[in-house]
């Protein structure tokens, strides 16, 4: 391999891991601009305030209780903790979709535990 062939691969590499960092950084913003679609959830699924206000604060104490990714990165390194996080946001995420489009339950309890994973992989 020539090393104009390697210097354009690292940079390919490089334009790859700037994407997916701004990606997760615009994606991990949303547990904090809860309240400015928290009306709709209550609206959609019928929820009173305190309700509401459970689901924001799991999806709070999710992100205050990531600690577990800077073990992670410490042990395992960015890799493997960008990827758990990108899959407990996902699995957070859309397991709160699937509860306001109607396909599972939308206890406020099942959605508070949905946003907790969401925190958790945020943060």
């Amino acid at each position: 391999m020539s090393h104009w062939t390697r210097a354009k691969e690292l940079v390919e590499i490089k334009w790859l891991s700037l994407a997916a960092g701004l990606f997760m950084m615009a994606a991990s913003g949303t547990q904090y601009m809860f309240s400015a679609y928290s009306p709709q959830v209550k609206d959609l699924l019928s929820y009173d305030q305190s309700q509401v206000n459970f689901i924001g604060s799991m999806a709070n104490v999710g992100v205050y209780i990531g600690f577990w990714t800077g073990f992670c990165h410490d042990h395992l390194g960015a890799r493997i903790t960008s990827a758990s996080s990108v899959l407990l946001f996902f699995i957070g995420w859309f397991g709160f979709y699937l509860g306001l489009a109607g396909y599972i339950s939308s206890n406020y309890i099942l959605m508070g535990t949905f946003m907790f994973i969401a925190g958790n992989g945020s943060a």
